[in-house]
């Protein structure tokens, strides 16, 4: 695996007030701009999807900082049209946090939460019949005892 710990999640969702043509004219200006800004963070492998009346995006970075998550949101913010919105989630592949960002034109809000180690006391538990693995059997041995053979009932000469 390559070295980018961070992982970004976002989906763009269109206002039903956009006619279809209008809609097709933002995204097209939303892409180029979301792979500048992007790009200039270090991003890499974007992935953009056009799903109906949203907009995912799919990439990674191998520097895990806040600000600089703070700042994608914040330019997201800065060039969304109207009618648009959005939501961000950077996760973090240790699993240590999770940044979740939601976006509108000229507006933007955060929160992190950290991922304890060990589930919280208070949650439920579910629990499963374990299935233990069944014992390998060991292979047959070719050139071993024929006597031990089932069916050889004949006594060796």
């Amino acid at each position: 695996m390559e070295n980018s710990p961070n992982e970004l999640y976002a989906q763009l969702s269109y206002g039903e007030q956009l006619t279809y043509e209008e809609l097709l004219e933002v995204e097209e200006k939303l892409i180029v701009s979301l792979q500048d800004l992007l790009e200039r963070a270090e991003a890499m492998h974007l992935d953009f999807m056009q799903q109906g009346d949203c907009l995912l995006l799919q990439c990674v970075f191998s520097t895990p900082k806040r600000y600089i998550f703070r700042k994608i949101a914040m330019h997201i913010a800065g060039i969304l049209p109207d009618h648009v919105s959005g939501r961000l989630f950077f996760l973090d592949k240790m699993l240590e946090s999770v940044h979740l960002y939601w976006v509108e034109p000229g507006r933007w809000r955060e929160v992190i939460r950290e991922i304890p180690l060990l589930a919280p006391e208070d949650l439920p538990v579910h629990t499963v019949a374990r299935v233990l693995p069944a014992p390998e059997e060991s292979p047959e041995d070719d050139a071993g005892d024929e006597a031990a053979q089932p069916g050889n009932d004949e006594p060796a000469a």
